[in-house]
């Protein structure tokens, strides 16, 4: 049986690292390092003298103290070139008064794994490897990026030995080359979410399904009642309201459901409250019409007498419509009553229709006696529903 020897090594490496390492370079070689490149605490690095083995070396590593052990002492090298470091070797070789122009060669034999950690909102935290020049960008993209592409709802902070380093994601992601920095080795990047007050809207009162809802990017109202289901039928929307840290703000939504526009072009904002109130108004009908009982009255306008029958349902036929009864409830707690021709407004002469108020009672008396719907009563009817569209055009 064939063995995946790179998948045993890698299996390997991650069962003693106690974490996942995510680098796509995991397998790769050690490349040559540039000629500017500094050289790091775990370095390995190769010292040569041409003509005098006695005083090359095949390979140091570069201690914590920063320095390599060479034979006439400790020399400090972290953070320089090899051009540098062979100088000081040079130097080190003349003062011991070994030899008077050594000729000095020095390469990096290994280089110490370059890594970072990644923890909090990303697909896969862990341990990221470095390359050289890799940057925040590079390294999100290897831990399987973040969960969502709302990056404003995200606070990401790098943590080095120099300190903290804040970054904005939305800037980051939108190509803000400031906030993509370049990573250093033993970096701890750290990823929250913020806080639901900082990313959603609240929806309460005569929603479908008052519930918690994602800011939409442009402040949609209309996005954010259908993401809740939609109103329901009595919901009183040139009422509705915005609470937005502390503060009330109204909003006039009747026109919604229709345009999808908003009157003031009011939008909302992370952490709002949507409000809306229930309509309580109300007006009764009963009698000969196709609804009876409590009917909703509009929150943002008042009705007629004949708007609110057409709303009701206008009986067609065997109805006393020339003595209509309106009744209202008068400040000193008694009832008014009012008769009225209906039978007129259905014709087209709205001289005189009334104004009806929320709490009225209207009655239309089904005419006594039963009779066979004649042609008569179908020219009513036809000449009842042409006054009706004529009127409404």
């Amino acid at each position: 049986m064939q063995v995946n020897k790179s998948l045993v090594v890698m299996t390997c490496l991650v069962a003693l690292g106690g974490i996942p390492v995510h680098s796509a370079y995991a397998q790769a070689p050690t490349p040559a390092v540039a000629s500017d490149y500094k050289v790091k605490v775990g370095d390995t690095i190769s010292i040569q003298v041409l003509n005098h083995p006695e005083f090359s070396i095949s390979g140091t590593r570069v201690q914590n103290d920063n320095s390599i052990s060479y034979f006439f002492g400790p020399i400090s090298v972290t953070g320089k070139t090899v051009s540098e470091i062979g100088n000081l070797v040079k130097k080190a070789i003349v003062d011991a008064k070994q030899l008077v122009n050594p000729v000095v060669s020095v390469s990096v034999a290994a280089r110490e794994p370059m890594t970072v950690n990644i923890y909090g909102d990303v697909r896969n935290a862990g341990k990221v490897e470095l390359r050289d020049g890799m940057r925040l960008l590079d390294v999100l993209a290897l831990a399987g990026g973040l969960p969502s592409d709302r990056y404003e709802f995200y606070k990401l902070v790098v943590y080095r030995p120099a300190g903290p380093v804040t970054v904005d994601v939305g800037k980051l992601y939108t190509g803000d080359q400031n906030q993509n920095i370049t990573l250093e080795s033993g970096d701890n990047i750290i990823i929250d979410e913020s806080d639901p007050s900082e990313t959603m809207v609240r929806v309460v009162g005569e929603v479908r399904s008052q519930s918690s809802v994602v800011v939409p990017r442009d402040g949609s109202i209309l996005a954010v009642l259908n993401a809740a289901g939609g109103v329901t039928p009595a919901a009183a929307l040139s009422q509705a309201s915005i609470v937005r840290k502390g503060q009330t703000i109204k909003v006039d939504l009747r026109g919604i459901l229709e345009t999808g526009i908003v009157k003031g072009g009011t939008k909302l904002e992370a952490g709002d409250v949507l409000v809306i109130p229930q309509n309580k108004r109300v007006f009764r009908t009963n009698g000969a019409t196709q609804k009876t009982g409590e009917i909703i009255y509009p929150d943002d306008r008042s009705l007629t007498l004949f708007e609110a029958l057409s709303i009701a349902g206008l009986p067609a036929q065997n109805a006393d419509l020339k003595n209509v009864r309106l009744t209202r409830k008068l400040t000193d707690g008694k009832d008014e009553t009012t008769t009225h021709n209906v039978e007129m407004m259905l014709k087209g002469d709205l001289t005189k229709d009334v104004p009806v108020k929320p709490d009225d009672s209207i009655f239309v008396e089904p005419k006594s006696g039963k009779k066979r719907f004649s042609l008569q009563d179908a020219l009513w009817v036809v000449t009842t529903i042409t006054g009706v569209l004529r009127l409404f055009r």
